[in-house]
C-alpha cells in the first residue's frame, strides 16, 4: 500500500535535511496507473468500470524535473505499476542528477526485465510489496505465488552484489485482520531470501464495506494482531531482519504521517496534489470507508502540469490555503513547547496548565481539512 510507506523510508534514506533548499520530504509521482495485476484491496479493482489507465506523459516529467531540487527524496510510485512506463529509468536518473534519492515500490512482475538499469541508474531504493505468505499474498495479489515473490528478491539481492551496487530492497507486507496470521511465516521467508528490512502497513485507504472489515482500524478486537506482531519481532530478531511495525492504538496527530507540508503527490494526469489517497485515476464518486462510517469526498487538486510547472504549484495560493490548518496546528504545538521548557528557569504547574489550554483551542480552532477527516491516516493509522 502506498500511502504509509513514504513516511517509512524518507528518513531512513534522505539523510540530514537541508532544510531550506530542500523544503520537501519526498515527492511521490505516479507514473503510472496500469497495472499486471488485479489485487483485492486496490482502487483499481475496486472501481476498475471506472478506473483510467495512463502514464505520466513526458511533457508532464518535464514540469516536474525543475522542481526536484525541491525535494529530498523522490518515490516513482502510485495506483499502478511503476515498470510499466518505458521512460523510468530516464526518470530515475534525473531524480538523481537533481540530487535526490530515488525510491520505486513495485509488485515485482517485471522486475527481472528491469532490474540492470535500475541498478546501474543508482536507484537507492527498491520496495517489493507483498500481502500475506503462502495462503493470503496469492487471495491477495491476483494470484501471485508467495514463493515466486521469494525468488525475485533473491534474484534482485544477487543482480546487486554481482554488480556492487548499494540498492536497499525492502519488503512491504500489506496488513489485514486476516493475514496477520503468517506475518512471522513471511518475516522468516523474506529475511532468508535476503531483503535488508521489512515493513508492515495498514490498509488505509479503504474504498468498499468489504475492506473494511479487513482493516485493522475497523475493531478493538486486536488480540490476535498483537500477538502476530511479538511473534514476528521475535522472528525478525533471530533472522537479523529489521522489522518495522505500525501502531494499533488511534491517535489525535497534529498532521498525518504523510504530512502534507512536507509531501507532494502527482498523478499520471499531470494533478497535484496532497497525497496519493487524495487523487484517483477514476471517475467518481469517491467513498471511502472508516472509523465514522462510508464518507464521501472530493479529490485536493493543487494544479495540473502543463498548465503550470511543479514549482508554480508548490508555491501557489491553493497549496498555501490547504497546507495552513497544519501549519497552525504544528505552530500550536511549538508554542506549547516553548512555554513548558524555559531553560534555567522553574515552570509552574499553572504555567504548563495555560500553556496546554492555549494549545488545545489553537488545535479545536484548526481541525484537518474536510478532505482528510475520514481518512484513516488522521488518527494516526
Amino acid at each position: 500500500m502506498v500511502l504509509s510507506f513514504l513516511t517509512r523510508v524518507v528518513s531512513c534514506i534522505a539523510g540530514k535535511r537541508a532544510s531550506e533548499r530542500r523544503p520537501l520530504r519526498a515527492v511521490q509521482v505516479e507514473v503510472s496507473s496500469h497495472c499486471t495485476r488485479s489485487c483485492a484491496y486496490c482502487p483499481r479493482t475496486v472501481w476498475r468500470e471506472r478506473w483510467c489507465g495512463g502514464h505520466l506523459s513526458s511533457d508532464a516529467w518535464q514540469a516536474v524535473r525543475p522542481g526536484l531540487a525541491r525535494a529530498e527524496h523522490v518515490h516513482l510510485q502510485g495506483w499502478g505499476e511503476p515498470l510499466l512506463h518505458p521512460g523510468l529509468q530516464a526518470m530515475v536518473r534525473d531524480a538523481k542528477n537533481a540530487g535526490c534519492t530515488v525510491g520505486v515500490t513495485t509488485n515485482g512482475d517485471l522486475l527481472h526485465e528491469a532490474a540492470e538499469e535500475l541498478l546501474d541508474q543508482g536507484l537507492d531504493l527498491l520496495s517489493l510489496s507483498i500481502a500475506g505468505a503462502r495462503v493470503f499474498n496469492p487471495v491477495l495479489r491476483g494470484g501471485v505465488p508467495f514463493e515466486e515473490m521469494l525468488r525475485r528478491m533473491e534474484a534482485f539481492q544477487e543482480r546487486k552484489t554481482r554488480g556492487g551496487h548499494k540498492t536497499t530492497l525492502k519488503v512491504s507486507y500489506l496488513l489485514t485482520r486476516d493475514n496477520a496470521a503468517e506475518l512471522v511465516e513471511a518475516t522468516e521467508a523474506v529475511a532468508r531470501a535476503g531483503a535488508d528490512e521489512c515493513y508492515v502497513i495498514h490498509l488505509d485507504c479503504v474504498v468498499s464495506a468489504s475492506l473494511f472489515d479487513q482493516a485493522v482500524f475497523s475493531s478493538n478486537r486486536l488480540e490476535s494482531v498483537r500477538a502476530a506482531f511479538r511473534a514476528a519481532q521475535k522472528a525478525a530478531s533471530c533472522q537479523g531482519l529489521p522489522l518495522r511495525l505500525p501502531s494499533l492504538e488511534p491517535e489525535d496527530v497534529l498532521a498525518c504521517a504523510l504530512n502534507p507540508v512536507a509531501f507532494v503527490f502527482i498523478a499520471q494526469d499531470g494533478r497535484v496534489g496532497p497525497c496519493v489517497n487524495q487523487l484517483f485515476s477514476s471517475a467518481g464518486p469517491w467513498t471511502r470507508w472508516g472509523t465514522r462510517g462510508a464518507q464521501g469526498f472530493e479529490p485536493v487538486v493543487y494544479g495540473r502540469l502543463g498548465r503550470q510547472s511543479l514549482d508554480e504549484i508548490v508555491d501557489s495560493l491553493s497549496r498555501t490555503a490547504f497546507l495552513e490548518p497544519f501549519r497552525r496546528r504544528m505552530q500550536a504545538e511549538q508554542a506549547f513547547l516553548r512555554g513548558v521548557t524555559l531553560p534555567g528557569e522553574r515552570v509552574s504547574i499553572r504555567a504548563i496548565e495555560e500553556s496546554d489550554a492555549a494549545r488545545e483551542a489553537l488545535l479545536e480552532a484548526n481541525p484537518f481539512p474536510d478532505a482528510c477527516s475520514g481518512c484513516p491516516k488522521r488518527w494516526g493509522w
